[in-house]
């Protein structure tokens, strides 16, 4: 039980370091960008609930029927945005629903929970390996 447990740890010191190397090289490489927009950066809060919604939905089903439910809700929203956006224009990206302040609220709140989610389920992504 002591092995697993530092099993887990070092996994998720593992985690946290290429988060942090990811961060170190992706941030200053995004302010550097010549045309940052807000639209740009309302990007990472959709994407983070995705991508951790994915994971948290895994540690129950599976990683492809996970994979392939956050999918088909993500491209069922896009009708949604469709239906949503003024009649007289078409549909842009600052337009799209999940770049509004309540949607990205949302999507912070969904990502929040699904990473507690990952975190409390992480025994279930343990691969028993042979000897």
């Amino acid at each position: 039980m002591l092995k697993a447990a530092r099993r887990a740890g070092s996994a998720s010191n593992v985690s946290i370091a290429v988060a942090s190397a990811a961060a170190l090289v992706l941030v200053p490489a995004t302010l550097a960008l010549p045309d940052l927009e807000l639209i740009d950066v309302a990007w990472l809060l959709p994407t983070m609930a995705i991508a951790l919604g994915t994971l948290a939905l895994a540690s129950f089903v599976g990683p492809i029927r996970a994979s392939i439910v956050v999918a088909a809700t993500w491209l069922a929203l896009v009708p949604v945005s469709v239906l949503l956006a003024r009649p007289h224009r078409s549909l842009m990206a600052d337009q799209f629903f999940v770049f509004r302040p309540a949607a990205q609220v949302a999507c912070l709140i969904v990502a929040v929970a699904a990473a507690i989610v990952v975190s409390a389920r992480r025994h279930a992504f343990e691969v028993a390996l042979p000897r």
